[in-house]
Protein backbone atom coordinates (compact mmCIF):
# COMPACT_ATOMS: atom_id res chain seq x y z
CA UNK A 1 0.00 0.00 0.00
CA UNK A 2 1.71 3.49 -1.36
CA UNK A 3 0.79 6.31 1.35
CA UNK A 4 1.18 10.01 0.38
CA UNK A 5 1.07 13.32 2.50
CA UNK A 6 -1.62 15.53 2.34
CA UNK A 7 -0.89 19.13 2.34
CA UNK A 8 -1.06 21.74 5.05
CA UNK A 9 -3.69 23.33 2.65
CA UNK A 10 -5.55 20.14 2.14
CA UNK A 11 -5.75 19.71 5.83
CA UNK A 12 -6.88 23.63 6.35
CA UNK A 13 -9.60 22.79 4.03
CA UNK A 14 -10.81 19.88 5.95
CA UNK A 15 -11.05 21.94 9.03
CA UNK A 16 -12.68 24.49 7.36
CA UNK A 17 -15.56 22.42 5.63
CA UNK A 18 -16.26 20.95 8.76
CA UNK A 19 -16.51 24.00 11.01
CA UNK A 20 -18.97 25.29 8.47
CA UNK A 21 -20.96 22.41 8.72
CA UNK A 22 -21.14 22.85 12.34
CA UNK A 23 -22.23 26.11 12.72
CA UNK A 24 -25.58 25.37 10.94
CA UNK A 25 -27.72 23.87 13.68
CA UNK A 26 -30.11 22.71 11.33
CA UNK A 27 -27.24 20.14 10.39
CA UNK A 28 -28.47 16.43 11.20
CA UNK A 29 -24.83 15.53 10.83
CA UNK A 30 -24.46 17.71 13.58
CA UNK A 31 -24.24 15.16 16.63
CA UNK A 32 -21.64 13.12 14.40
CA UNK A 33 -19.63 16.06 14.18
CA UNK A 34 -19.79 16.48 17.77
CA UNK A 35 -18.64 13.36 18.33
CA UNK A 36 -16.09 13.48 16.48
CA UNK A 37 -14.67 16.14 17.43
CA UNK A 38 -15.49 16.16 21.23
CA UNK A 39 -17.77 19.39 21.37
CA UNK A 40 -20.95 20.49 21.93
CA UNK A 41 -22.57 22.85 20.03
CA UNK A 42 -24.95 24.36 22.75
CA UNK A 43 -22.30 24.35 25.43
CA UNK A 44 -19.48 25.24 23.53
CA UNK A 45 -18.57 28.78 22.24
CA UNK A 46 -17.61 29.14 18.69
CA UNK A 47 -14.06 29.93 19.76
CA UNK A 48 -14.18 26.02 21.41
CA UNK A 49 -15.79 24.57 18.85
CA UNK A 50 -12.89 25.78 16.27
CA UNK A 51 -10.05 24.85 18.74
CA UNK A 52 -11.41 21.41 19.32
CA UNK A 53 -11.49 21.00 15.50
CA UNK A 54 -8.27 22.43 15.01
CA UNK A 55 -6.61 19.62 17.56
CA UNK A 56 -8.67 17.20 15.84
CA UNK A 57 -7.44 17.96 12.16
CA UNK A 58 -3.94 18.29 13.74
CA UNK A 59 -3.81 14.61 15.44
CA UNK A 60 -5.23 13.60 11.56
CA UNK A 61 -1.98 15.33 10.02
CA UNK A 62 -0.08 14.03 12.34
CA UNK A 63 -1.20 10.38 11.83
CA UNK A 64 -1.06 11.02 8.32
CA UNK A 65 2.48 11.82 8.77
CA UNK A 66 3.79 9.09 11.08
CA UNK A 67 1.49 6.26 8.72
CA UNK A 68 3.86 7.69 5.58
CA UNK A 69 7.18 7.76 7.74
CA UNK A 70 6.09 3.98 8.85
CA UNK A 71 5.77 3.29 5.61
CA UNK A 72 8.59 4.57 4.22
CA UNK A 73 10.73 4.38 6.96
CA UNK A 74 11.31 8.02 6.71
CA UNK A 75 11.18 11.15 8.84
CA UNK A 76 9.02 13.59 6.47
CA UNK A 77 9.12 16.96 7.95
CA UNK A 78 5.66 18.88 6.62
CA UNK A 79 4.59 22.22 7.36
CA UNK A 80 2.11 22.97 10.54
CA UNK A 81 -1.36 24.13 9.36
CA UNK A 82 -1.91 27.20 9.41
CA UNK A 83 -5.65 27.48 10.31
CA UNK A 84 -7.74 30.46 8.52
CA UNK A 85 -11.36 31.16 10.34
CA UNK A 86 -14.19 29.75 8.23
CA UNK A 87 -16.53 32.87 8.54
CA UNK A 88 -14.09 35.00 6.96
CA UNK A 89 -14.36 35.43 3.73
CA UNK A 90 -10.86 34.43 2.17
CA UNK A 91 -9.77 33.22 -0.93
CA UNK A 92 -7.56 30.62 0.05
CA UNK A 93 -10.56 28.68 1.89
CA UNK A 94 -12.08 26.30 -0.55
CA UNK A 95 -15.97 25.93 -0.41
CA UNK A 96 -16.09 22.09 -0.38
CA UNK A 97 -19.56 20.03 -1.75
CA UNK A 98 -20.60 17.91 0.72
CA UNK A 99 -18.88 14.80 -1.98
CA UNK A 100 -15.78 16.61 -2.39
CA UNK A 101 -15.47 16.87 1.76
CA UNK A 102 -16.42 13.46 1.66
CA UNK A 103 -13.91 12.82 -1.05
CA UNK A 104 -11.10 14.06 0.74
CA UNK A 105 -12.00 12.19 4.12
CA UNK A 106 -11.94 8.94 2.28
CA UNK A 107 -8.30 9.53 1.03
CA UNK A 108 -7.20 11.01 4.57
CA UNK A 109 -8.60 7.19 5.96
CA UNK A 110 -6.51 5.63 3.12
CA UNK A 111 -3.52 7.51 4.11
CA UNK A 112 -2.96 6.57 7.61
CA UNK A 113 -2.55 4.18 9.31
CA UNK A 114 -4.91 1.57 11.78
CA UNK A 115 -5.67 2.50 15.07
CA UNK A 116 -8.22 3.83 17.49
CA UNK A 117 -7.89 7.12 15.12
CA UNK A 118 -8.06 5.35 11.99
CA UNK A 119 -11.51 4.09 13.57
CA UNK A 120 -13.21 6.94 14.99
CA UNK A 121 -12.38 8.82 10.94
CA UNK A 122 -13.73 5.80 9.28
CA UNK A 123 -16.91 5.60 11.37
CA UNK A 124 -17.52 9.62 10.58
CA UNK A 125 -17.06 9.03 7.19
CA UNK A 126 -19.77 6.17 6.87
CA UNK A 127 -22.06 8.24 8.83
CA UNK A 128 -20.97 11.26 6.64
CA UNK A 129 -21.44 9.55 3.06
CA UNK A 130 -24.89 8.07 4.50
CA UNK A 131 -25.68 11.85 5.28
CA UNK A 132 -24.91 12.70 1.86
CA UNK A 133 -26.80 9.68 0.01
CA UNK A 134 -29.70 11.11 2.14
CA UNK A 135 -30.15 14.75 1.43
CA UNK A 136 -30.39 13.12 -2.43
CA UNK A 137 -33.65 13.72 -4.42
CA UNK A 138 -33.87 10.16 -5.49
CA UNK A 139 -33.33 9.36 -2.06
CA UNK A 140 -35.98 11.55 -0.85
CA UNK A 141 -38.69 10.00 -3.09
CA UNK A 142 -37.76 6.20 -2.94
CA UNK A 143 -40.32 3.96 -1.53
CA UNK A 144 -39.28 3.14 1.73
CA UNK A 145 -40.76 -0.50 1.87
CA UNK A 146 -39.73 -2.52 -1.18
Amino acid sequence: MSVMIMSAKGFQNIASALKMRSYNINNLLLLDIEKFFGFTYRNDTFDKIDEKINAKVLELQKANIQAHNERYKDSENVSQIEFIEPLRLESEIIQMSDVQLYKCLECLLYNISDGELYNELHKFTCKFARHIVSETAEYKTADWSF
